[in-house]
C-alpha cells in the first residue's frame, strides 16, 4: 500500500533546490540525516513532518527554475544585471540615447 502525499508548494520546492545546491550530489542523504537529527527548521523541517524519509527516498527533484527566478527565494540571481526576467523586469542600464 503506497501513501499519497500532497503536492509540494513552490516554496517547498525552492527550499529543496536551495538545499540541494548547497549540499551537492549527496543532498538527499544529508537531508535524511538532518531530518533524523532534527537539525533543520522552517519548510524543510515541515516537510520532514508531512512527507518524511520514505517520501524522500522515492522523490526526484525536478529541474531548478532559472537562476533569476530563485531570487524570489533569497538565493540571488547569477545572470547579468539588466537581463529581462522576474528579478530584473526592466533593463535600467543607461543607453546611449538616454544619457
Amino acid at each position: 500500500m503506497s501513501r499519497s502525499y500532497r503536492p509540494l508548494t513552490t516554496d517547498e520546492l525552492a527550499a529543496l533546490h536551495a538545499y540541494a545546491l548547497e549540499k551537492g550530489r549527496t543532498w538527499k542523504a544529508q537531508l535524511n540525516e538532518d531530518w533524523y537529527h532534527a537539525r533543520l527548521t522552517g519548510l524543510l523541517h515541515s516537510l520532514r513532518n508531512t512527507h518524511g524519509p520514505s517520501w524522500l527516498a522515492s522523490f526526484t527533484l525536478p529541474p531548478a527554475p532559472a537562476p533569476c527566478e530563485l531570487k524570489t527565494f533569497g538565493l540571488g540571481c547569477s545572470l547579468p544585471a539588466g537581463h529581462k526576467g522576474p528579478c530584473h523586469p526592466v533593463d535600467s542600464r543607461p543607453r546611449r540615447g538616454n544619457l
